[in-house]
């Protein structure tokens, strides 16, 4: 009687481990992404560096600031006409708290 019982008791035994092991288990996540599009750069204004006199023997530079301001230095002169003036000016729009970096050539 002792064995059929410890025999009994074995076969309840991996009756449930058999249950156990062919249990399926399921987890379900919530996911998310920010999908951040890529920037704009719209054209403002043209550049123009208005009316520019040259010597003929000097070289010179005509720089123009972002406050449409002109300097010269050289062979340049600015005329008291000084025709259209202008730096170029660009709207970037793209999504808030982005960057960007705009690269010049060392020369040109």
């Amino acid at each position: 009687m002792k064995k059929l019982s410890i025999l009994f008791s074995l076969v309840l035994i991996l009756s449930i481990a058999s249950v156990t092991v062919q249990a399926q288990v399921h987890a379900e996540a919530e996911t998310s992404a920010n999908i951040v599009g890529p920037i704009s750069i719209l054209k403002v204004d043209n550049m123009s560096f208005g009316n520019v006199a040259v010597s003929p023997t000097l070289a010179g530079t005509v720089v123009l600031d972002n406050a449409s301001v002109r300097t010269q230095t050289g062979g340049v002169t600015l005329p008291v006409i000084t025709g259209s003036v202008s730096a170029a000016k660009f709207t970037v729009s793209g999504e808030a708290g982005t960057t960007y970096s705009i690269t010049l050539p060392a020369s040109i």
